[in-house]
């Protein structure tokens, strides 16, 4: 069952709306653990326009000992569809998305994933270039190329790059999974990073 964001803070309705500051929240209970209380900020800063570094941060608070997932796709279709797939597994989080290299490694440099999913062709910067700097810039991070090309020579480039895993997207989505969850074994979780 899915829930409005009124009904899981147990305010009123009338109190959750276009509120233009947290201020104009209505006040809630007061929440006696730390869990909780994190929980009711993640609830708010989802109900409210609060600004983005708040929700990073109300995000982060959620997120502690959870796989963080980058997606970094042109397609936001692709993106939507993988966000939902890898979403099922148990306290797998995608704790950001970009449509190009050059946004993958901003996201990437911001929230610290623990894994990074990546496209080979987007605009702006390709996958093997933002590969290149991504293992420079955080080489413990494992990087999983999704691609729809899959020959010889892009292999090889994508390898050298960096790149962990590179799956097909012709393969849909279990293997990507898959490949995920052996690169994560050997991953520390968010709370440790």
């Amino acid at each position: 069952m899915n829930l409005g964001c009124s009904q899981l803070l147990g305010v009123r309705s009338s109190c959750v709306g276009h509120h233009s500051s947290p201020s104009a929240a209505c006040s809630l209970p007061f929440w006696y653990s730390l869990g909780t209380l994190a929980y009711s900020v993640y609830l708010i800063g989802n109900c409210y326009p609060l600004g983005q570094s708040v929700r990073t941060f109300i995000g982060n608070l959620v997120c502690v000992n959870s796989l963080n997932i980058l997606i970094v796709d042109d397609s936001a279709v692709l993106r939507r569809s993988l966000r939902n797939s890898l979403q099922q597994q148990p306290e797998w989080i995608i704790c950001g998305e970009a449509e190009n290299g050059r946004q993958g490694i901003d996201k990437a440099l911001q929230l610290h994933p623990n894994v990074i999913v990546i496209d080979l062709i987007m605009p702006v910067m390709n996958g093997i270039e933002a590969a290149r700097v991504l293992k420079r810039l955080l080489p413990s991070t494992p990087l999983v190329m999704f691609t729809t090309f899959t020959d010889a020579f892009l292999c090889k480039e994508a390898l050298a790059a960096g790149v962990d895993a590179l799956i097909p997207k012709s393969e849909g989505a279990e293997p990507l999974i898959q490949s995920i969850k052996a690169l994560a074994s050997s991953v520390p979780p968010a709370s440790a990073a």
